[in-house]
């Protein structure tokens, strides 16, 4: 097998896999709708626009804080 060739095919496939990273990142963020991401243990590792303006927190107050921030208390 070709090196040169298996490093083209690969730096191909990373920069393609970046591009779309960018696109649904893009995507997400433009949404109509509130769209959040949480981890695991439930702490907010996305908030688009709409979130900001669905549920009145900045992207910078959201971000690094729990899920209860939005879910309210029984």
């Amino acid at each position: 097998m070709d090196q040169d060739g298996a490093e083209d095919r690969k730096h191909h496939a990373l920069s393609a896999a970046v591009d779309l990273d960018r696109f649904f990142r893009a995507l997400a963020q433009d949404a109509a709708d509130a769209i959040i991401y949480a981890d695991g243990g439930g702490v907010i590792r996305f908030w688009n626009a709409s979130a900001e303006r669905i549920f009145g927190f900045s992207e910078a107050e959201a971000l690094g804080q729990s899920l209860d921030l939005i879910i309210p208390v029984n």
